[in-house]
């Protein structure tokens, strides 16, 4: 039995390493999404440039989720993990953003939301071979960062139907924020 310090590595289930950079460094990890797990954090408290963070010493961050912005970017027909769910939130966002959409002047053969979502599809940085959930923009604003996600149970929905009726908050009901399975991540406690 290896002990370092105070630190015992068989009895824990973590590796040195770990116990020293938090869980950070990983294999298949790409530096945009340490510069993103950063730049969330920070936001998540608020942070301002040049002034840091307003207020008292605060003990949790908030967690952008920004589903309907990533589903709109990224969820497609190509989607390699398909859910209902996911389809059925993506008919409801498509439809509520036409109803927003000033109508196209005649004779223009572009859609304004295809515009959009190629516009915004440019500012990809994680993509790779990444579910939707996992995928994120290139930090040019906050408002384009969004917190690492994963849909628990994705594979118990393969060829079923969402049930009729089903509220809209019951469709993102089982997408996590706190997996830290994309982002390397590991050791804090902040919900």
């Amino acid at each position: 039995m290896e002990r370092y310090g105070h630190v015992d590595e068989n009895r824990e289930g973590y590796p040195l390493a770990a116990w020293i950079w938090g869980h950070r460094l990983r294999l298949g990890q790409h530096w945009m999404e340490y510069l993103l797990e950063f730049l969330n954090v920070l936001a998540g408290f608020d942070y301002e440039l040049g002034q840091g963070v307003d207020g008292a010493a605060r003990q949790e961050y908030t967690r952008f989720t920004r589903l309907g912005l990533r589903r709109f970017v990224f969820y497609d027909e190509w989607e390699k993990t398909r859910h209902p769910f996911d389809d059925r939130a993506r008919q409801l966002l498509l439809r509520a953003l036409e109803e927003q959409v000033i109508v196209q002047a005649e004779g223009d053969d572009e859609d304004p939301l295809t515009l959009a979502r190629a516009l915004l599809r440019a500012f990809s940085a994680v993509e790779e071979t990444r579910s939707w959930y996992a995928k994120s923009l290139f930090p040019a604003h906050h408002n384009l960062l969004f917190w690492e996600a994963l849909r628990k149970g994705a594979t118990k929905y393969r060829g079923r139907r969402v049930p009729e009726g089903t509220p809209p908050q019951m469709l993102d009901a089982e997408i996590a924020f706190d997996a830290r399975n994309f982002f390397a991540r590991g050791g804090d406690s902040i919900t």
